[in-house]
C-alpha cells in the first residue's frame, strides 16, 4: 500500500509529548498532522517524513536529479530543491498547487 510508511510515522508524532526531541520541543500540532496527511496522500510516490523542533512536518524525497524538501507549516509551505547537475537551488514559499507542480516535475526527472 502506497504511503504506509508515510502514514505509520505520522500517526507516531500524534504521539510525541514536550521535549520529544531532548531540545525542549513541543508536540506537532494535530492540525499540522492532518494538513501532511491530506498532501501525503495526494503524492504518487513514497517520502521519507520527520518532525521538526519548529512544530511542522519535513518531507523529503531524493533522486538522481537532486534533493526536494518540503516544510509543512500551519499557515504556509516552504518548498527546498538542490540539483545534483546543475549548481540551481531553490528556496522559497509555496501554496498546495505549487508544491504538487514541482513534486511532479521532479519524480519525472529521475526516469
Amino acid at each position: 500500500m502506497m504511503h504506509e510508511e508515510s502514514l505509520k510515522r505520522l500517526n507516531e508524532m500524534k504521539t510525541l509529548k514536550y521535549n520529544w526531541n531532548g531540545y525542549g520541543a513541543e508536540p506537532i500540532p494535530i492540525d499540522i498532522i492532518e494538513k501532511t496527511e491530506k498532501f501525503i496522500r495526494q503524492l504518487n510516490s513514497e517520502v521519507e517524513i520527520f518532525p521538526t523542533a519548529n512544530q511542522t512536518i519535513q518531507i523529503e524525497k531524493e533522486n538522481n536529479f537532486g534533493y526536494l524538501e518540503i516544510e509543512i507549516y500551519e499557515d504556509m509551505i516552504s518548498l527546498f530543491f538542490a540539483s545534483n547537475y546543475r549548481k540551481e537551488i531553490i528556496e522559497k514559499e509555496v501554496n498546495e498547487r505549487e508544491a504538487f507542480e514541482f513534486i511532479d516535475k521532479f519524480m519525472s526527472m529521475s526516469h
